[in-house]
């Protein structure tokens, strides 16, 4: 039982820095920074260019949900069912 509660707190965590890293524009370009960072230390390849597109399409897919309220809705539904069905599973 501990394990799963253990388990779950982890889960928690992840969510909400995943949803903070998503709607903090700050936190987030330092995050990709660092990864970035990272990256060319690891391989030698520079991928500025790469976060900031992701950056850029993160941006306008998250304004499209803003604009489509039921396709959003469904979308947080279809989340919250699949994180529910993994919680059980646990």
């Amino acid at each position: 039982m501990v394990t799963g509660s253990i388990i779950f707190a982890i889960l928690v965590t992840a969510n909400a820095v995943g949803i903070a890293i998503i709607f903090n524009r700050r936190l987030r370009a330092r995050i990709t920074h660092a990864l970035s960072r990272a990256w060319q230390f690891l391989t030698h390849t520079n991928i500025d260019a790469s976060l900031n597109n992701f950056e850029t399409a993160m941006i306008e897919g998250i304004a499209r949900l803003r604009q489509y309220r039921g396709t959003s809705l469904l979308l947080v539904a279809l989340i919250l069912g699949s994180v529910a069905a993994m919680i059980t599973a646990l």
